[in-house]
């Protein structure tokens, strides 16, 4: 193992390479002049431990546990922990590892090469890092590589710890010496006088085996003991409770406890043997009945102690099965018993407990109110019962249970039955309920028709019902709240009622007066400016108006007078003193009278032509006087027809009249030249008259170098030749 320090003193032929190389130190102890690092062989010195002697600076103690408990005897045969425990108390080291050596031998020759095997140390199941080896045939146990110290890290208080398991020897072994050496190590990888080590021993001494068998006896009976150590004597402590033989069979004289020895060159061992008694029933002593639902105690003084309590049949009674306390349960007879076992056998005692019945009033019948100044029967099935009242304030109840109600609340009665378990009531929670009452209605004393009210009721006994007498005139609602229908009076009721005891009632009148009602306005909606119109309403007893009396006024009559055209609204307005103001209205327009406006265009036209007229007014329609004349059309475009005059009008006609603007047109004729007659010739220097069907013409010739012509038609020849003679009609509508 890398840097392990060896601890104890091996076979010094060995020693040396293994001590150097430091990596297996396993190979068990080794001796120089017989001599071990325990001891156990001989000495007390570690000479080839690390460091040159003992030193107080690691202290060593051995302890032997069985089942960790600490023992200083061990018994042949028997299994322990054998523990090595080193500290180390120096405070200026430290010794973080360390190793140890641990055996067990005989006392004889201990301390010598003689040194022989006391028992058996463990070969499997060792600690980690441990191994059981051989000096000889001398076991112990030792590491096997360096230990990691068991709490601390070294210094001062760090400890050292291993257990193993080891078998003591067999009987008669005697003493025997556990030895042990630690050696702690500042593992710095040098063999040197830093580590330190220490080793000590303990002598064990062999006891008796354990004494076994049972340890309770009958009186007169026997138990068998014994020990596995052999030869040695038994005895009795208290030979009038128990006795022993010699081999160890206890027989029982008394109740009791008494102390069994057994002698032996290796001591006395001991155990106390208790004498168990026969049991005793006893006798059951206590009252001899009780009542369902009581209690009563049974004793059993004469009984063996630690019993327990039972009954029978089920259902009857019950007991407590370790004071002897009896509850009854149903009336009936019960077996008590009281029964005692021990070890030796079984005893019991029996009486018997009358369970007696409860008084039984049975139930009360007949209603649980009644009403103030009330009565209400009352029954109940057992006879001899006391009829009685919690509350006689409240309700009172006679010897035949009947109750009478005094004052609103609730009182219990009760009927009492009494026997000799005591005294049990029925009881029957009688409430005595208050005549009902209806209070006073509060509120309005009228309501107008359309209208609402709220009445209310105050002192009534309990929440009502409202009603109307005449629902035609008001109704009323859940809440109180009252409508007006009509004109007229009715009655409203607030009804309470209790299941019990009746019905109580307040009433209150109510007037419901008639809400204005203006009616509708009967007349036109337009009347034209300077007439008058006569306004009429289905109500009475109202006053007009009108919204703008400069367009239009009114009379108290209703005889409106239109002033200026615009609009106004005319107002009937009704009043009631309680029920407010109705107000009736219709718009009215007062109208202008028409007006044609101006004709504006030619005054005449050529027959065949046209020529337009206009009017600045809308909406008129033209008209001709004269259609053989002259015709107009819808957007005054007047045609001239033949010569002569049209009057041409333009009409504008409303609610209010007609209004007309006319225009004379003369209608002119077209020029006619008509035919000319006469001769067709004339000679030079002659005349001839030509005559012409028209008038207001004018002659001309072409050629007047051939011949001319004078106004009235005369031609005089000028030279020979031929010329043309026009005679011209000319006015304004051309030539």
């Amino acid at each position: 193992m890398n840097n392990m320090k060896k601890k104890f003193l091996l076979l010094p032929i060995l020693l040396m390479g293994l001590y150097v190389t430091i990596t297996s130190y396993h190979s068990g102890a080794a001796a120089t002049g017989s001599i071990d690092g325990t001891g156990a062989r001989g000495g007390s010195g570690c000479g080839s431990c690390h460091g040159s002697s003992a030193t107080s600076s690691t202290t060593v103690t051995i302890t032997l546990d069985s089942a960790g408990i600490p023992v200083t005897h061990y018994v042949a045969g028997g299994s322990y922990n054998i523990t090595i425990h080193g500290t180390q108390t120096s405070s200026s080291l430290s010794l973080p590892r360390f190793g140890f050596q641990l055996t067990a031998v005989n006392s004889s020759g201990a301390g010598t090469t003689s040194a022989t095997n006391a028992g058996t140390l463990a070969t499997s199941g060792l600690p980690t890092g441990c191994s059981n080896n051989t000096i000889g045939s001398l076991h112990f146990v030792e590491q096997n590589t360096w230990l990691v110290a068991t709490t601390g890290s070294g210094g001062a208080g760090t400890t050292y710890v291993e257990s193993i398991p080891w078998t003591a020897p067999s009987t008669g072994a005697g003493t025997v010496k556990l030895y042990g050496v630690v050696n702690a190590i500042n593992f710095n990888g040098t063999d040197d006088a830093g580590d330190k080590w220490n080793n000590t021993n303990v002598s064990i001494t062999e006891e008796n085996a354990p004494i076994t068998g049972t340890l309770t006896v009958c009186t007169s009976a026997t138990t068998a003991l014994a020990c596995a150590t052999s030869g040695g004597t038994w005895s009795s402590g208290s030979t009038s409770v128990a006795t022993v033989s010699t081999s160890g069979v206890v027989t029982g004289v008394t109740a009791g406890s008494a102390v069994i020895s057994y002698a032996t060159s290796l001591g006395t061992s001991t155990v106390t043997v208790t004498v168990l008694a026969a049991p005793s029933g006893g006798a059951i002593t206590g009252p001899l009945s009780v009542c369902v639902g009581a209690n009563t105690t049974l004793s059993n003084a004469t009984a063996t102690a630690g019993g327990t309590w039972s009954c029978t049949p089920a259902g009857i009674a019950t007991v407590n099965p370790a004071t002897g306390n009896v509850t009854g349960i149903s009336a009936g007879v019960s077996h008590i018993t009281y029964t005692v076992t021990n070890a030796c056998g079984t005893a019991s005692a029996t009486r018997n407990i009358n369970v007696l019945p409860l008084p039984a009033p049975g139930a009360i019948t007949g209603g649980s109110s009644v009403c103030v100044g009330g009565t209400l029967a009352l029954a109940d099935t057992p006879s001899g019962g006391i009829w009685s009242s919690t509350v006689t304030s409240v309700a009172s109840v006679t010897t035949s249970g009947l109750v009478s109600g005094l004052s609103v609340g609730s009182s219990i009665i009760s009927y009492t039955v009494t026997n000799s378990c005591g005294a049990v009531a029925a009881t029957q929670s009688v409430s005595v309920l208050p005549a009902p009452t209806g209070g006073a209605i509060l509120g309005p004393t009228s309501v107008c028709v359309g209208s609402s009210i709220t009445l209310t009721d105050v002192g009534a006994s309990s929440a009502g019902t409202w009603s109307s007498s005449a629902t035609g005139v008001a109704t009323i609602d859940a809440t109180g709240s009252v409508t007006g229908i009509a004109a007229g009076t009715t009655t409203i009721s607030y009804s309470v009622t209790s299941a019990s005891c009746g019905s109580a009632v307040a009433t209150y009148t109510i007037t419901v007066n008639p809400t204005p009602f203006a009616g509708p306005i009967s007349g036109s909606s337009t009347i034209c400016v300077g007439a008058t119109s006569t306004y009429t309403d289905t109500s009475v007893g109202g006053t007009w108006t009108s919204s703008f009396p400069g367009v239009a006024t009114i009379s108290a009559s209703g005889v409106v007078t239109a002033i200026a055209a615009g609009a106004t609204t005319l107002s009937y307005t009704v009043t009631s003193a309680t029920c407010g103001i109705s107000v009736a209205t219709l718009p009215i327009t007062v109208i202008s009278s028409p007006s044609a406006g101006t004709i504006l265009g030619p005054s005449a036209v050529c027959a065949g032509s046209t020529i337009s007229l206009t009017d600045a007014t809308s909406g008129g329609v033209w008209s001709s006087s004269s259609t053989s004349n002259a015709t107009v059309n819808t957007t005054g475009t007047v045609t001239g027809v033949a010569a002569g005059s049209a009057v041409i009008s333009y009409s504008v006609t409303t609610s209010c009249g007609t209004a007309v603007a006319t225009q004379s047109i003369t209608i002119n004729p077209l020029p006619v030249a008509g035919s000319i007659s006469g001769p067709t010739s004339v000679c030079a220097g002659s005349n001839i008259t030509l005559t012409e069907s028209a008038t207001g013409g004018n002659w001309s010739s072409v050629a007047t170098g051939i011949a001319t012509i004078s106004t009235g038609g005369v031609v005089t020849g000028v030279t020979a030749g031929s010329t043309s003679i026009s005679y011209t009609v000319i006015n304004s509508c051309g030539l």
